[in-house]
């Protein structure tokens, strides 16, 4: 027999799950084999609630993971349920502060203004009067959702070993939500998300983030600033006619914390999103939330524009840098798959082409020639998909692709300035050279590795040493050649820029030029060492 943390439970999911005809996952255990339906495991999941119901929702954002259907079906699950009593909440709260709730709070609302499966969101004020929304952890939560995940973990690693997994991960999804839940179930990490953001989003006024109270933020109860506004999915609800430049102002917001800034709401659904005073936009709920490296950063944009494009070469090129390949993947059918799947918009004006679609189809053309791509960048996808949804659901009429061209257009024109093209070509010049002081290093270790499997290669040894040596030498010399260029480039280039002066001279630029003849100069004495 198995050991669960909590048997019981374990009954009541199988409880369940026959309950919605999906006798098949129990009969899986008696190795038959049968198809997984998504709405009813969607419905099983949402009366399960707990870490079903949290994985349901991971599962929704991860079409790299599962098959669509399942990504839409999960979509559906309402993170809705009964509130826990508000003494319980006022008891949690003196417990994390440890002091009296009267000496932080002048007042505190026991009944919730929202609940969910991780906490609930009391209204308050702080004894200086100010308005505050307080975020209250369910008691015992942690404990609930451990337990649901060793179950969720047996039935993964059992659903495994019953059915080929050519599709669905069973494994890695438990690993992954792991993930999320660990960042979910401690406020202080969502507190850090939402600061971040908040600071890279200071000079967007349009945009509203509610300001974190840390001197009353831990791990259970997080305080932040009351914004008060409606929720978008209440407006909805009742046909609200929204401002035309509302989605537009959600949308640049959004792309700018992917592309400039790296830290992104990654879930712009409309129960996250408020309209308020003056048609600004409210932001809230950040539990869960993308972070990109700067590099990450230069490849997405790269597969955005690629995307915008049509540019089937570049598309597959920029996928393979940004996830894992696999020693299966095919580029050329890789490229071939990304003709068919995206053929249909070849010739399409740009106001009909759906980069929700685009963006699925790139993912699952990743997927199926055997390339992993990272969470975070998957989270992006999403993002864009919930964002465009959102958009249709506000305005028939509106497309993300049209909405983002003067983005688009602004990274292009990014692109051409001097300071980033030095930037981009500081970097090259390092990776290179790095590549030229590796090279003999890699050589000795492959000659050495080779040498012991065959005593002939010690012939071959010698000469590749002998190669290895020349590479490094003309490495050096390559450095140096275009150490100079790039040098002469930036002098010419910032000639038009440059406004410090030096004896009525360019500063940078005169700069740039005696750079420029120092790489030369070396680069001439090397030759001539190697003719004497």
């Amino acid at each position: 027999m198995v050991a669960f943390k909590d048997w019981e439970r374990f009954q009541q999911v199988l409880h369940v799950f026959g309950k919605y005809e999906l006798r098949h996952l129990v009969d899986s255990f008696r190795k038959k084999p049968a198809e997984l339906q998504p709405t009813q495991l969607r419905k099983s999941f949402e009366e399960l609630g707990g870490a079903f119901l949290k994985v349901g929702q991971l599962l929704s954002l991860r079409p790299d993971l599962v098959p669509q259907a399942y990504c839409d079906e999960f979509s559906k699950l309402q993170d809705a349920v009964p509130p826990f009593p508000g003494e319980t909440a006022k008891k949690i709260v003196e417990q994390e502060l440890r002091k009296p709730l009267k000496t932080v709070f002048s007042t505190f609302e026991l009944k919730p203004l929202a609940a969910a499966s991780i906490g609930q969101v009391h209204l308050a004020k702080l004894r200086n009067g100010k308005k505050v929304a307080v975020k209250v952890q369910r008691p015992d939560v942690r404990s609930t959702i451990e337990a649901d995940l060793d179950i969720l973990a047996y039935l993964a690693q059992t659903l495994q070993k019953r059915y080929p997994q050519d599709i669905v991960d069973l494994p890695q999804i438990v690993e992954e939500f792991k993930h999320y839940t660990e960042n979910e179930l401690d406020y202080e990490k969502e507190a850090k998300n939402i600061e971040a953001i908040r600071k890279n989003q200071v000079q967007d006024r349009g945009i509203v983030i509610p300001q974190v109270h840390w001197e009353h933020t831990t791990e259970k109860i997080l305080v932040l600033e009351y914004i008060e506004g409606k929720a978008f999915t209440q407006l909805l609800q009742a046909n609200y006619r929204f401002s035309k430049t509302t989605m537009r102002n959600i949308t640049l917001s959004i792309f700018s914390q992917i592309f400039e800034h790296g830290v992104f709401h990654a879930d712009p659904h409309p129960g996250n999103l408020f309209l308020l005073k003056g048609s600004k936009i409210g932001l809230l709920d950040f539990g869960i939330v993308g972070h990109l490296t700067k590099e990450m950063q230069e490849q997405i944009t790269e597969l955005f524009i690629a995307l915008i494009q049509r540019d089937v070469d570049l598309l597959a090129e920029t996928l393979a840098r940004i996830g894992f390949v696999h020693r299966n993947c095919d580029m050329n059918q890789l490229k071939e798959d990304l003709r068919d799947t995206l053929g249909k918009y070849y010739n399409a004006r740009l106001e009909n082409v759906h980069f929700s679609e685009l963006i699925v189809h790139a993912i699952q053309a990743a997927k199926r020639n055997h390339i992993q791509l990272p969470h975070n960048f998957v989270l992006l996808g999403k993002c864009a998909i919930t964002l465009e949804g959102l958009g249709r659901r506000i305005d028939p009429h509106f497309n993300l692709v049209e909405t983002s061209q003067p983005f688009v257009q602004r990274l292009l024109q990014k692109r051409l300035q001097p300071k980033y093209i030095a930037q981009k070509a500081f970097k090259n010049l390092r990776n290179l050279h790095r590549f030229a002081q590796d090279l003999p290093r890699l050589s000795n270790q492959l000659t050495e590795t080779l040498s012991h499997s065959d005593s002939d290669i010690h012939r071959v040894k010698e000469d590749l040493d002998l190669i290895a040596n020349e590479i490094g030498f003309f490495g050096n010399k390559m450095l140096m050649a275009l150490c100079g260029g790039i040098f002469l480039l930036g002098g010419v280039l910032l000639l038009h820029y440059d406004q410090y002066l030096w004896n009525g001279l360019p500063l940078f630029s005169l700069a740039g030029f005696v750079l420029a003849g120092l790489c030369f100069v070396r680069l001439i004495l090397s030759n001539a060492r190697m003719t004497a």
